[in-house]
């Protein structure tokens, strides 16, 4: 049992590594491709005394960063 837990984590060591050189490679490659986050609602217009959808841009999130650290938590759950 103890030679199939030291192969475990032999496996374990080894794949945390992996994923946090992928998640390094992964921000040194990346673009500045951002993402928008909008919301959509209502509003309702005073004139014509009817509602029409207003959507709005909540913020801009970079999308290389946000998959690497999907990265790095898996290398973090290895170790």
């Amino acid at each position: 049992m103890d030679k199939k837990l030291l192969g475990l984590r032999k496996f374990n060591i080894f794949m945390a590594c992996l994923h946090f050189g992928q998640g390094i490679a992964m921000l040194l490659l990346s673009t500045n491709l951002k993402v928008p986050v909008t919301a959509s609602f209502l509003k309702f217009d005073v004139l014509t005394k009817s509602l029409y959808p207003k959507m709005s841009t909540l913020f801009e999130i970079k999308l290389g960063p946000l998959v690497a650290s999907f990265l790095f938590l898996s290398a973090l759950a290895h170790f």
